[in-house]
């Protein structure tokens, strides 16, 4: 599978994740990239930042939701 962030992405596409991922709001930005890249749990990272696990998720989905629409804008998103 092909993802636009994976070891088989070009370095294009990287950029392209990185910055829709600078563009995201912090708290977003922080949850999806603690989720992703530091490959912590909901409720690991509910605990480390002290938000309810609701708020967190929240906030996974609503910045994963902007990541995939700023991909397709782009025409980078896996189908």
């Amino acid at each position: 599978m092909h993802t636009a962030i994976g070891p088989d992405a070009t370095p294009p596409e990287r950029a392209v994740v990185l910055e829709l991922l600078a563009e995201l709001p912090s708290e977003q930005r922080e949850a999806v990239f603690l989720a992703y890249f530091a490959g912590m749990t909901h409720a690991e990272i509910s605990a480390w930042s002290g938000s309810p696990l609701g708020t967190i998720k929240s906030r996974i989905r609503l910045g994963l939701q902007k990541l995939r629409e700023g991909l397709e804008e782009q025409e980078l998103a896996p189908s």
